[in-house]
């Protein structure tokens, strides 16, 4: 269960996405999830627990009504990327004040429960309209959708069961503007391309793709940001001042515009942290008309993410490097010692 408690974090772009595309989740019409029990024997109670607790939790959180929510988790719950209750109140306060309409809906998950612990594997997925904003710029308000896949792990305290823990394995974030924006996407036309698997350290490329009608142009902006919670190391302004100046010029070697009708886009190249820290790569996109009379105007803005887990990569096996050491030092120690008797030997 998810429930987007971290999505605000990500808000100051416009939007957000994952490996999965959207058109495998258009299909899930209600709330109710269609769980499959897998774990240790005679545990159709527990399963059946936390199956009322995953609809409940989320009938709550459709009613947006945090303080019973919250009840649904332990007083000590943490995420994988350090997100506390404090931070799930402050965060979900912070996006129903935003998206008053949001609401979560759910595919079918997996429940594995065994003793007093239980995962729950699931993909979420939100839909919101937000406040209108400049009505000069646009008459219609943000729309943010959202697909979230990962495992809640829960765990039984005296007879009720909490989330102790929540790990995102992969999310697609859009947030966009105008109906122009919206056609794109849902045909397809725009899309940011992730490899997967990426290795820790290792490069990989992000490529932004769009195809756009004849006499519309795109601004497209793509960069990436480490996804944590962590709290930012101290550092004295100048540092932050130049960081600030060097990622300005970073985005701004970024931007390039396309106009055409073939398949256009942007690519850039990126290193996976060595941090053991999910990544989040973001694109925007400005969406140009020059089809009227009076010049270019703005007929969509579409952000668009998609979360990177760098794996570490294995440890080479030094077993056998380490036997052979040891072996030759053995080897080394018995011939010295060999030497050592016989030049000792009284001679004749």
């Amino acid at each position: 269960m998810f429930k987007i408690i971290k999505v605000f974090l990500f808000l100051t772009i416009l939007a957000f996405s994952s490996q999965v595309q959207a058109k495998k989740y258009v299909s899930a019409k209600n709330n109710k999830t269609n769980f499959t029990f897998v774990g240790c024997a005679n545990e159709e109670a527990s399963f059946n627990e936390i199956t009322v607790l995953m609809e409940s939790s989320q009938a709550v959180w459709n009613k947006h009504k945090l303080d019973e929510l919250i009840n649904f988790y332990a007083p000590n719950f943490q995420s994988k990327d350090g997100i506390t209750i404090e931070k799930i109140r402050t965060n979900l306060t912070d996006f129903w004040q935003q998206y008053s309409d949001a609401q979560i809906s759910s595919l079918p998950g997996t429940i594995y429960v065994c003793g007093d612990y239980a995962t729950v594997n699931l993909t979420e997925i939100t839909t919101a309209t937000g406040l209108a904003e400049d009505s000069k710029v646009f008459s219609e308000p943000p729309k943010f959708k959202a697909w979230i896949h990962g495992i809640t792990t829960l765990k039984k305290v005296g007879n009720d069961w909490k989330i102790v823990s929540e790990e995102v394995l992969s999310e697609e974030m859009w947030k966009y503007y105008g109906s122009f924006s919206e056609k794109l996407l849902e045909e397809g036309k725009v899309k940011l391309i992730l490899p997967s698997p990426v290795k820790d350290g290792e490069n990989y490329i992000a490529e932004l793709k769009y195809t756009l009608p004849e006499k519309v142009q795109a601004v497209a902006l793509l960069d990436k940001i480490l996804l944590t919670e962590f709290a930012e190391s101290k550092t004295d302004k100048t540092d932050k001042l130049d960081k600030a100046k060097k990622k300005e010029k970073e985005i701004e070697s970024a931007r390039r515009t396309i106009e055409g009708t073939s398949e256009e886009g942007l690519r850039r190249l990126f290193t996976a942290n060595s941090l053991g820290q999910d990544e989040l790569v973001r694109a925007q996109i400005e969406l140009i008309s020059f089809t009227n009379n009076k010049g270019p105007a703005l007929v969509g803005i579409i952000g668009i993410s998609e979360r990177i887990v760098p794996k570490r990569s294995p440890k080479p096996d030094e077993t056998n490097t380490k036997t052979l050491i040891k072996s030759f030092k053995e080897q080394s120690l018995n011939l010295e010692k060999e030497n050592t008797e016989t030049s000792n030997k009284p001679k004749g």
